[in-house]
């Protein structure tokens, strides 16, 4: 799995997350929420025509072991779960807040299929 991490962007006296990226199956984009943000909304979005399968996860590891990868760094195990417990995946667009009371939130996608919409994959932003 390719693993892309988002860097926070400064804006007027804070720091603060504005990213929007694309990612195909087996792919994951994750960030790690700067302190001074109190949420980030996720937005996922999947092209008009194009069918897929993903997740939005989150963890509360500490951020020095999450790495550069978000899959643990000096033999560090990050531990990632779904941002809600009755549901692990999702096959429709989706816009979720998340309170800044973990150091790291991802997501994955598990499936893709452009069908007719010749879309590369699932549209993903981050802001806060």
């Amino acid at each position: 799995m390719d693993y892309s991490r988002v860097t926070p962007r400064s804006r007027n006296g804070t720091t603060g997350i504005s990213y929007e990226g694309n990612i195909g199956a087996g792919k994951c984009i994750w960030c790690s929420p700067p302190d001074r943000i109190a949420a980030v909304s996720v937005f996922v979005n999947i092209p008009t025509g194009a069918s897929a399968t993903f997740a939005i996860e989150v963890t509360g590891n500490l951020v020095d072991n999450l790495g550069s990868d978000g899959n643990g760094s000096n033999g560090a195990t990050v531990y990632w779960s779904p941002v809600e417990s009755d549901s692990a995946t999702y096959t429709s667009s989706r816009v979720k807040m998340i309170a800044n009371s973990v150091t790291g939130i991802r997501v994955r996608c598990i499936d893709f299929n452009a069908g007719k919409s010749g879309a590369t994959g699932i549209n993903v932003c981050f802001v806060g």
